[in-house]
């Protein structure tokens, strides 16, 4: 397999500024000496390039900059909640492998515990207020605020010097990785704006005597446009209905209403929110919106026809490993460069996308990614070992992809692919959940794609138009109590009237928006009002 490593594949992950400004300090260029039995990375090398010269001063023998840590004589384990496609077999040997990426040279190894979206909150709601053991987890910008007041997160200010390949990734950018004072979250490296789109069976499109490009016109982000787009997509699920009975015509975990960061800047949690694509100041309530109740009554419309799965209202599998099982036909997700490519490879079908926006934001939310739990039994060890594995593409390619020669294969492209006769139904391991993963830009990129991918995602991520709060991010902290009894509100209300099951929806909108005042949606709305009103006074 191709060694990737950070050097050079800077430029592809510094994406239009999008990043995180994490403070200054120190970076840690060099390695302090050591004592008590530890050695630092170059002490230990047995010698660095050809000729047996040791590795510099903060580096490993492989050139890997490693800052201030001091590699111990005792090992280390970093145990590491990630996102998973779906359940896959082989961890242990996956896991070994990822171990064996950082063990040689900083003396750390890996201990995987593997979510899908279905049981990560069940999973972190355990074992956060337990303080169970754990080192690194997957975080999503609307929890990080909540976990830093709960104090189950660290502040990685304190950890700059040992992380120097995360510090020249975030750079100068927007400060969207940090609470208050406190860097709470190193974002994952992936897309900064999408498409909303359908995946759709290309096959079952065409039989239906459809092609893509019937469909170009649609975008339900146009108040103009609504009409016309909701009434080109109910003829062709009509007509899918009709001339494929057996098969259930939408299905998954998202919908209409739930994909925000296509139309608004949600502003981290959606409660209060920048709308028209960010193009207004105003902290405004979205779920009382025209346009959210458009795209509920629309999935109600739908699922009353019969068209989405009946069961739809409780449902808690990705449209991915859905569409694998081969009955369904279509399912909502946020399309970017490789969506097909990405999309054929986790699903094993002849995937096409239906885009249903024209305009793509730039600037929302992109708090994303990994935080450090206060319950680390080593906080030093871990930063090193995140610091090191970020630039790894052979640790990013085993998470992703799985073991190079059983689940994957470089092919002539320099591109992952299945092997020989292979498909996603065939490998015991395969996610391509790369955007949820550290740095999936110094890893492959997925048979299907262009070689330059990573390039065009730089592009990309540019989008159409730039909110008016880019990098503004707000301190939920003031609002706590009113953000938890709000989260509340969603879990009793929303899934039923985003996926249409509601039966009176303009009721069921009245009911649920009632609640979300009655747990303090305003004050939340004013307190980011008040912020983001201070922050663009301070930025111009």
């Amino acid at each position: 397999m191709k060694k990737k490593i950070l050097c050079g594949m800077l430029a592809a992950m510094m994406v239009s500024g999008a990043l995180v400004s994490c403070g200054g300090g120190d970076t840690g260029s060099s390695t302090p000496a050591a004592d008590n039995g530890s050695t630092t990375a170059s002490d230990s090398a047995e010698g660095g390039e050809e000729g047996g010269e040791a590795a510099a001063s903060g580096t490993t023998a492989s050139g890997v900059n490693i800052g201030s840590y001091t590699v111990s004589e005792d090992p280390y384990t970093v145990k590491f909640l990630y996102l998973l496609a779906q359940e896959g077999d082989h961890f242990d040997e996956i896991e070994a492998a990822a171990s064996a990426v950082t063990m040689e040279e900083l003396n750390i190894g890996v201990e995987f515990i593997p979510v899908t979206y279905g049981t990560i909150d069940t999973n972190l709601n355990t074992m956060l207020p337990a303080g169970e053991p754990l080192d690194w987890f997957t975080c999503f910008a609307g929890n990080q605020g909540t976990y830093l007041d709960s104090g189950y997160i660290v502040d990685l200010n304190d950890y700059q010097s040992l992380m120097p390949n995360i510090m020249e990734y975030v750079g100068d950018g927007i400060g969207n990785c940090m609470i208050g004072e406190d860097w709470v979250v190193i974002p994952s490296n992936y897309e900064r704006t999408a498409w909303t789109c359908y995946l759709v069976r290309n096959d079952i499109l065409e039989d239906c005597g459809y092609t893509i490009e019937d469909f170009d016109g649609i975008d339900l982000g146009d108040p103009d446009k609504f009409q016309e787009g909701a009434d080109k997509l109910t003829e062709l699920f009509a007509t899918v209905a009709e001339k494929h009975p057996e098969m259930v015509v939408l299905n998954g975990t998202m919908f209409l209403g739930t994909q925000s960061s296509c139309y608004v800047d949600g502003l981290s949690d959606g409660f209060g929110v920048l709308e028209n694509y960010g193009q207004t100041t105003t902290v405004t309530n979205w779920y009382e919106s025209e346009q959210w109740a458009n795209f509920a009554k629309l999935n109600q419309q739908w699922f009353q026809a019969g068209y989405a799965s009946q069961d739809i209202g409780t449902n808690v599998d990705s449209i991915e490993p859905i569409l694998k099982a081969g009955n369904t036909f279509a399912g909502l997700c946020n399309a970017k460069p490789n969506t097909i490519a990405e999309k054929l490879s986790q699903c094993a079908q002849d995937i096409n996308v239906i885009k249903l926006s024209k305009t793509m934001l730039s600037g929302g939310n992109m708090g994303n990614g990994f935080c450090l739990s206060s319950a680390s039994e080593n906080k030093e060890a871990a930063c090193a070992w995140y610091n090191y594995i970020f630039q790894s593409g052979e640790f990013n390619d085993l998470i992703n992809w799985g073991i190079e020669g059983t689940d994957w294969v470089e092919n002539e492209e320099g591109l992952a692919d299945f092997p020989d006769g292979g498909d996603a139904t065939t490998v015991s391991y395969h996610n391509d959940y790369g955007w949820i993963y550290p740095n999936q830009m110094v890893g492959h990129a997925w048979a299907g794609n262009d070689p330059d991918v990573w390039d065009q995602y730089v592009d990309f991520n540019k989008g159409d138009v730039v909110s008016q709060g880019y990098g503004f991010r707000y301190d939920n902290r003031p609002v706590i109590n009113e953000v938890v009894a709000c989260n509340a509100v969603n879990s009793q209300y929303q899934a039923q009237i985003v996926r249409g099951v509601a039966t009176d929806m303009d009721a069921a909108i009245q009911e649920y928006n009632n609640a979300l005042y009655d747990a303090g949606l305003q004050t939340i709305i004013d307190e980011k009002q008040n912020q983001l009103n201070a922050w663009l006074e301070a930025n111009g």
